[in-house]
């Protein structure tokens, strides 16, 4: 079922592209991630991983961008034979002012993202236990030069829970990522 939602998101995502005023793919690496599960305050650490992503651009003012995006985080290893995995789809904003000095060449922003994110738990395989995922939310600054390529750093956290009929365990991934994109 989620790979049918995930194919359809990525087929929206190709189509709608056609009425964006842009599109940015960007290649995004995590510096630092930890998972925190039921709320512990022991975070499991997990090792540096890549994401690929691609924002749609809808609108322009002179001060912002607003538009819809999706992440694709590869799967992370959660222990010998289980991995984690947390796909976000946002809304966003980059807003960058309104300097006449910005627009010659590069130009500083910040970024705020807010979603769903979708999630694949470590014993999400069982067929007694169900994956639900949750709420995404990413705040950073970033550069763009000369709308060609942007580079942003970002502080990130995706939710995401699963249950089976005697327990509720949640998950919350917490991430700094830098990510480097190409403006089409």
């Amino acid at each position: 079922m989620k790979k049918h939602i995930l194919v359809a998101l990525l087929f929206l995502l190709a189509t709608s592209s056609a009425l964006a005023a842009s599109t940015v793919t960007r290649l995004t690496v995590d510096l630092d991630g930890q998972v925190m599960v039921n709320n512990s305050d022991n975070p499991r650490k997990l090792d540096p991983g890549f994401a690929v992503g691609a924002d749609l651009i809808f609108t322009k003012t002179p001060s912002a961008q607003l538009g819809l995006g999706v992440e694709y985080q590869k799967e992370r290893p959660w222990s010998s034979s289980r991995t984690i995995q947390f796909i976000p789809i946002y809304g966003f904003v980059n807003y960058h002012g309104t300097s006449s000095s910005w627009r010659r060449g590069t130009q500083p922003y910040f970024s705020g993202r807010f979603g769903y994110s979708l999630f694949n738990g470590p014993y999400s395989e069982s067929s007694n236990i169900k994956a639900e995922g949750g709420l995404y939310y990413s705040l950073g600054v970033g550069i763009n030069f000369q709308d060609q390529f942007r580079i942003e750093a970002n502080y990130a956290s995706a939710s995401g829970q699963e249950m089976s009929s005697f327990t509720k365990t949640e998950y919350t991934y917490n991430r700094t990522t830098v990510s480097f994109g190409i403006v089409f």
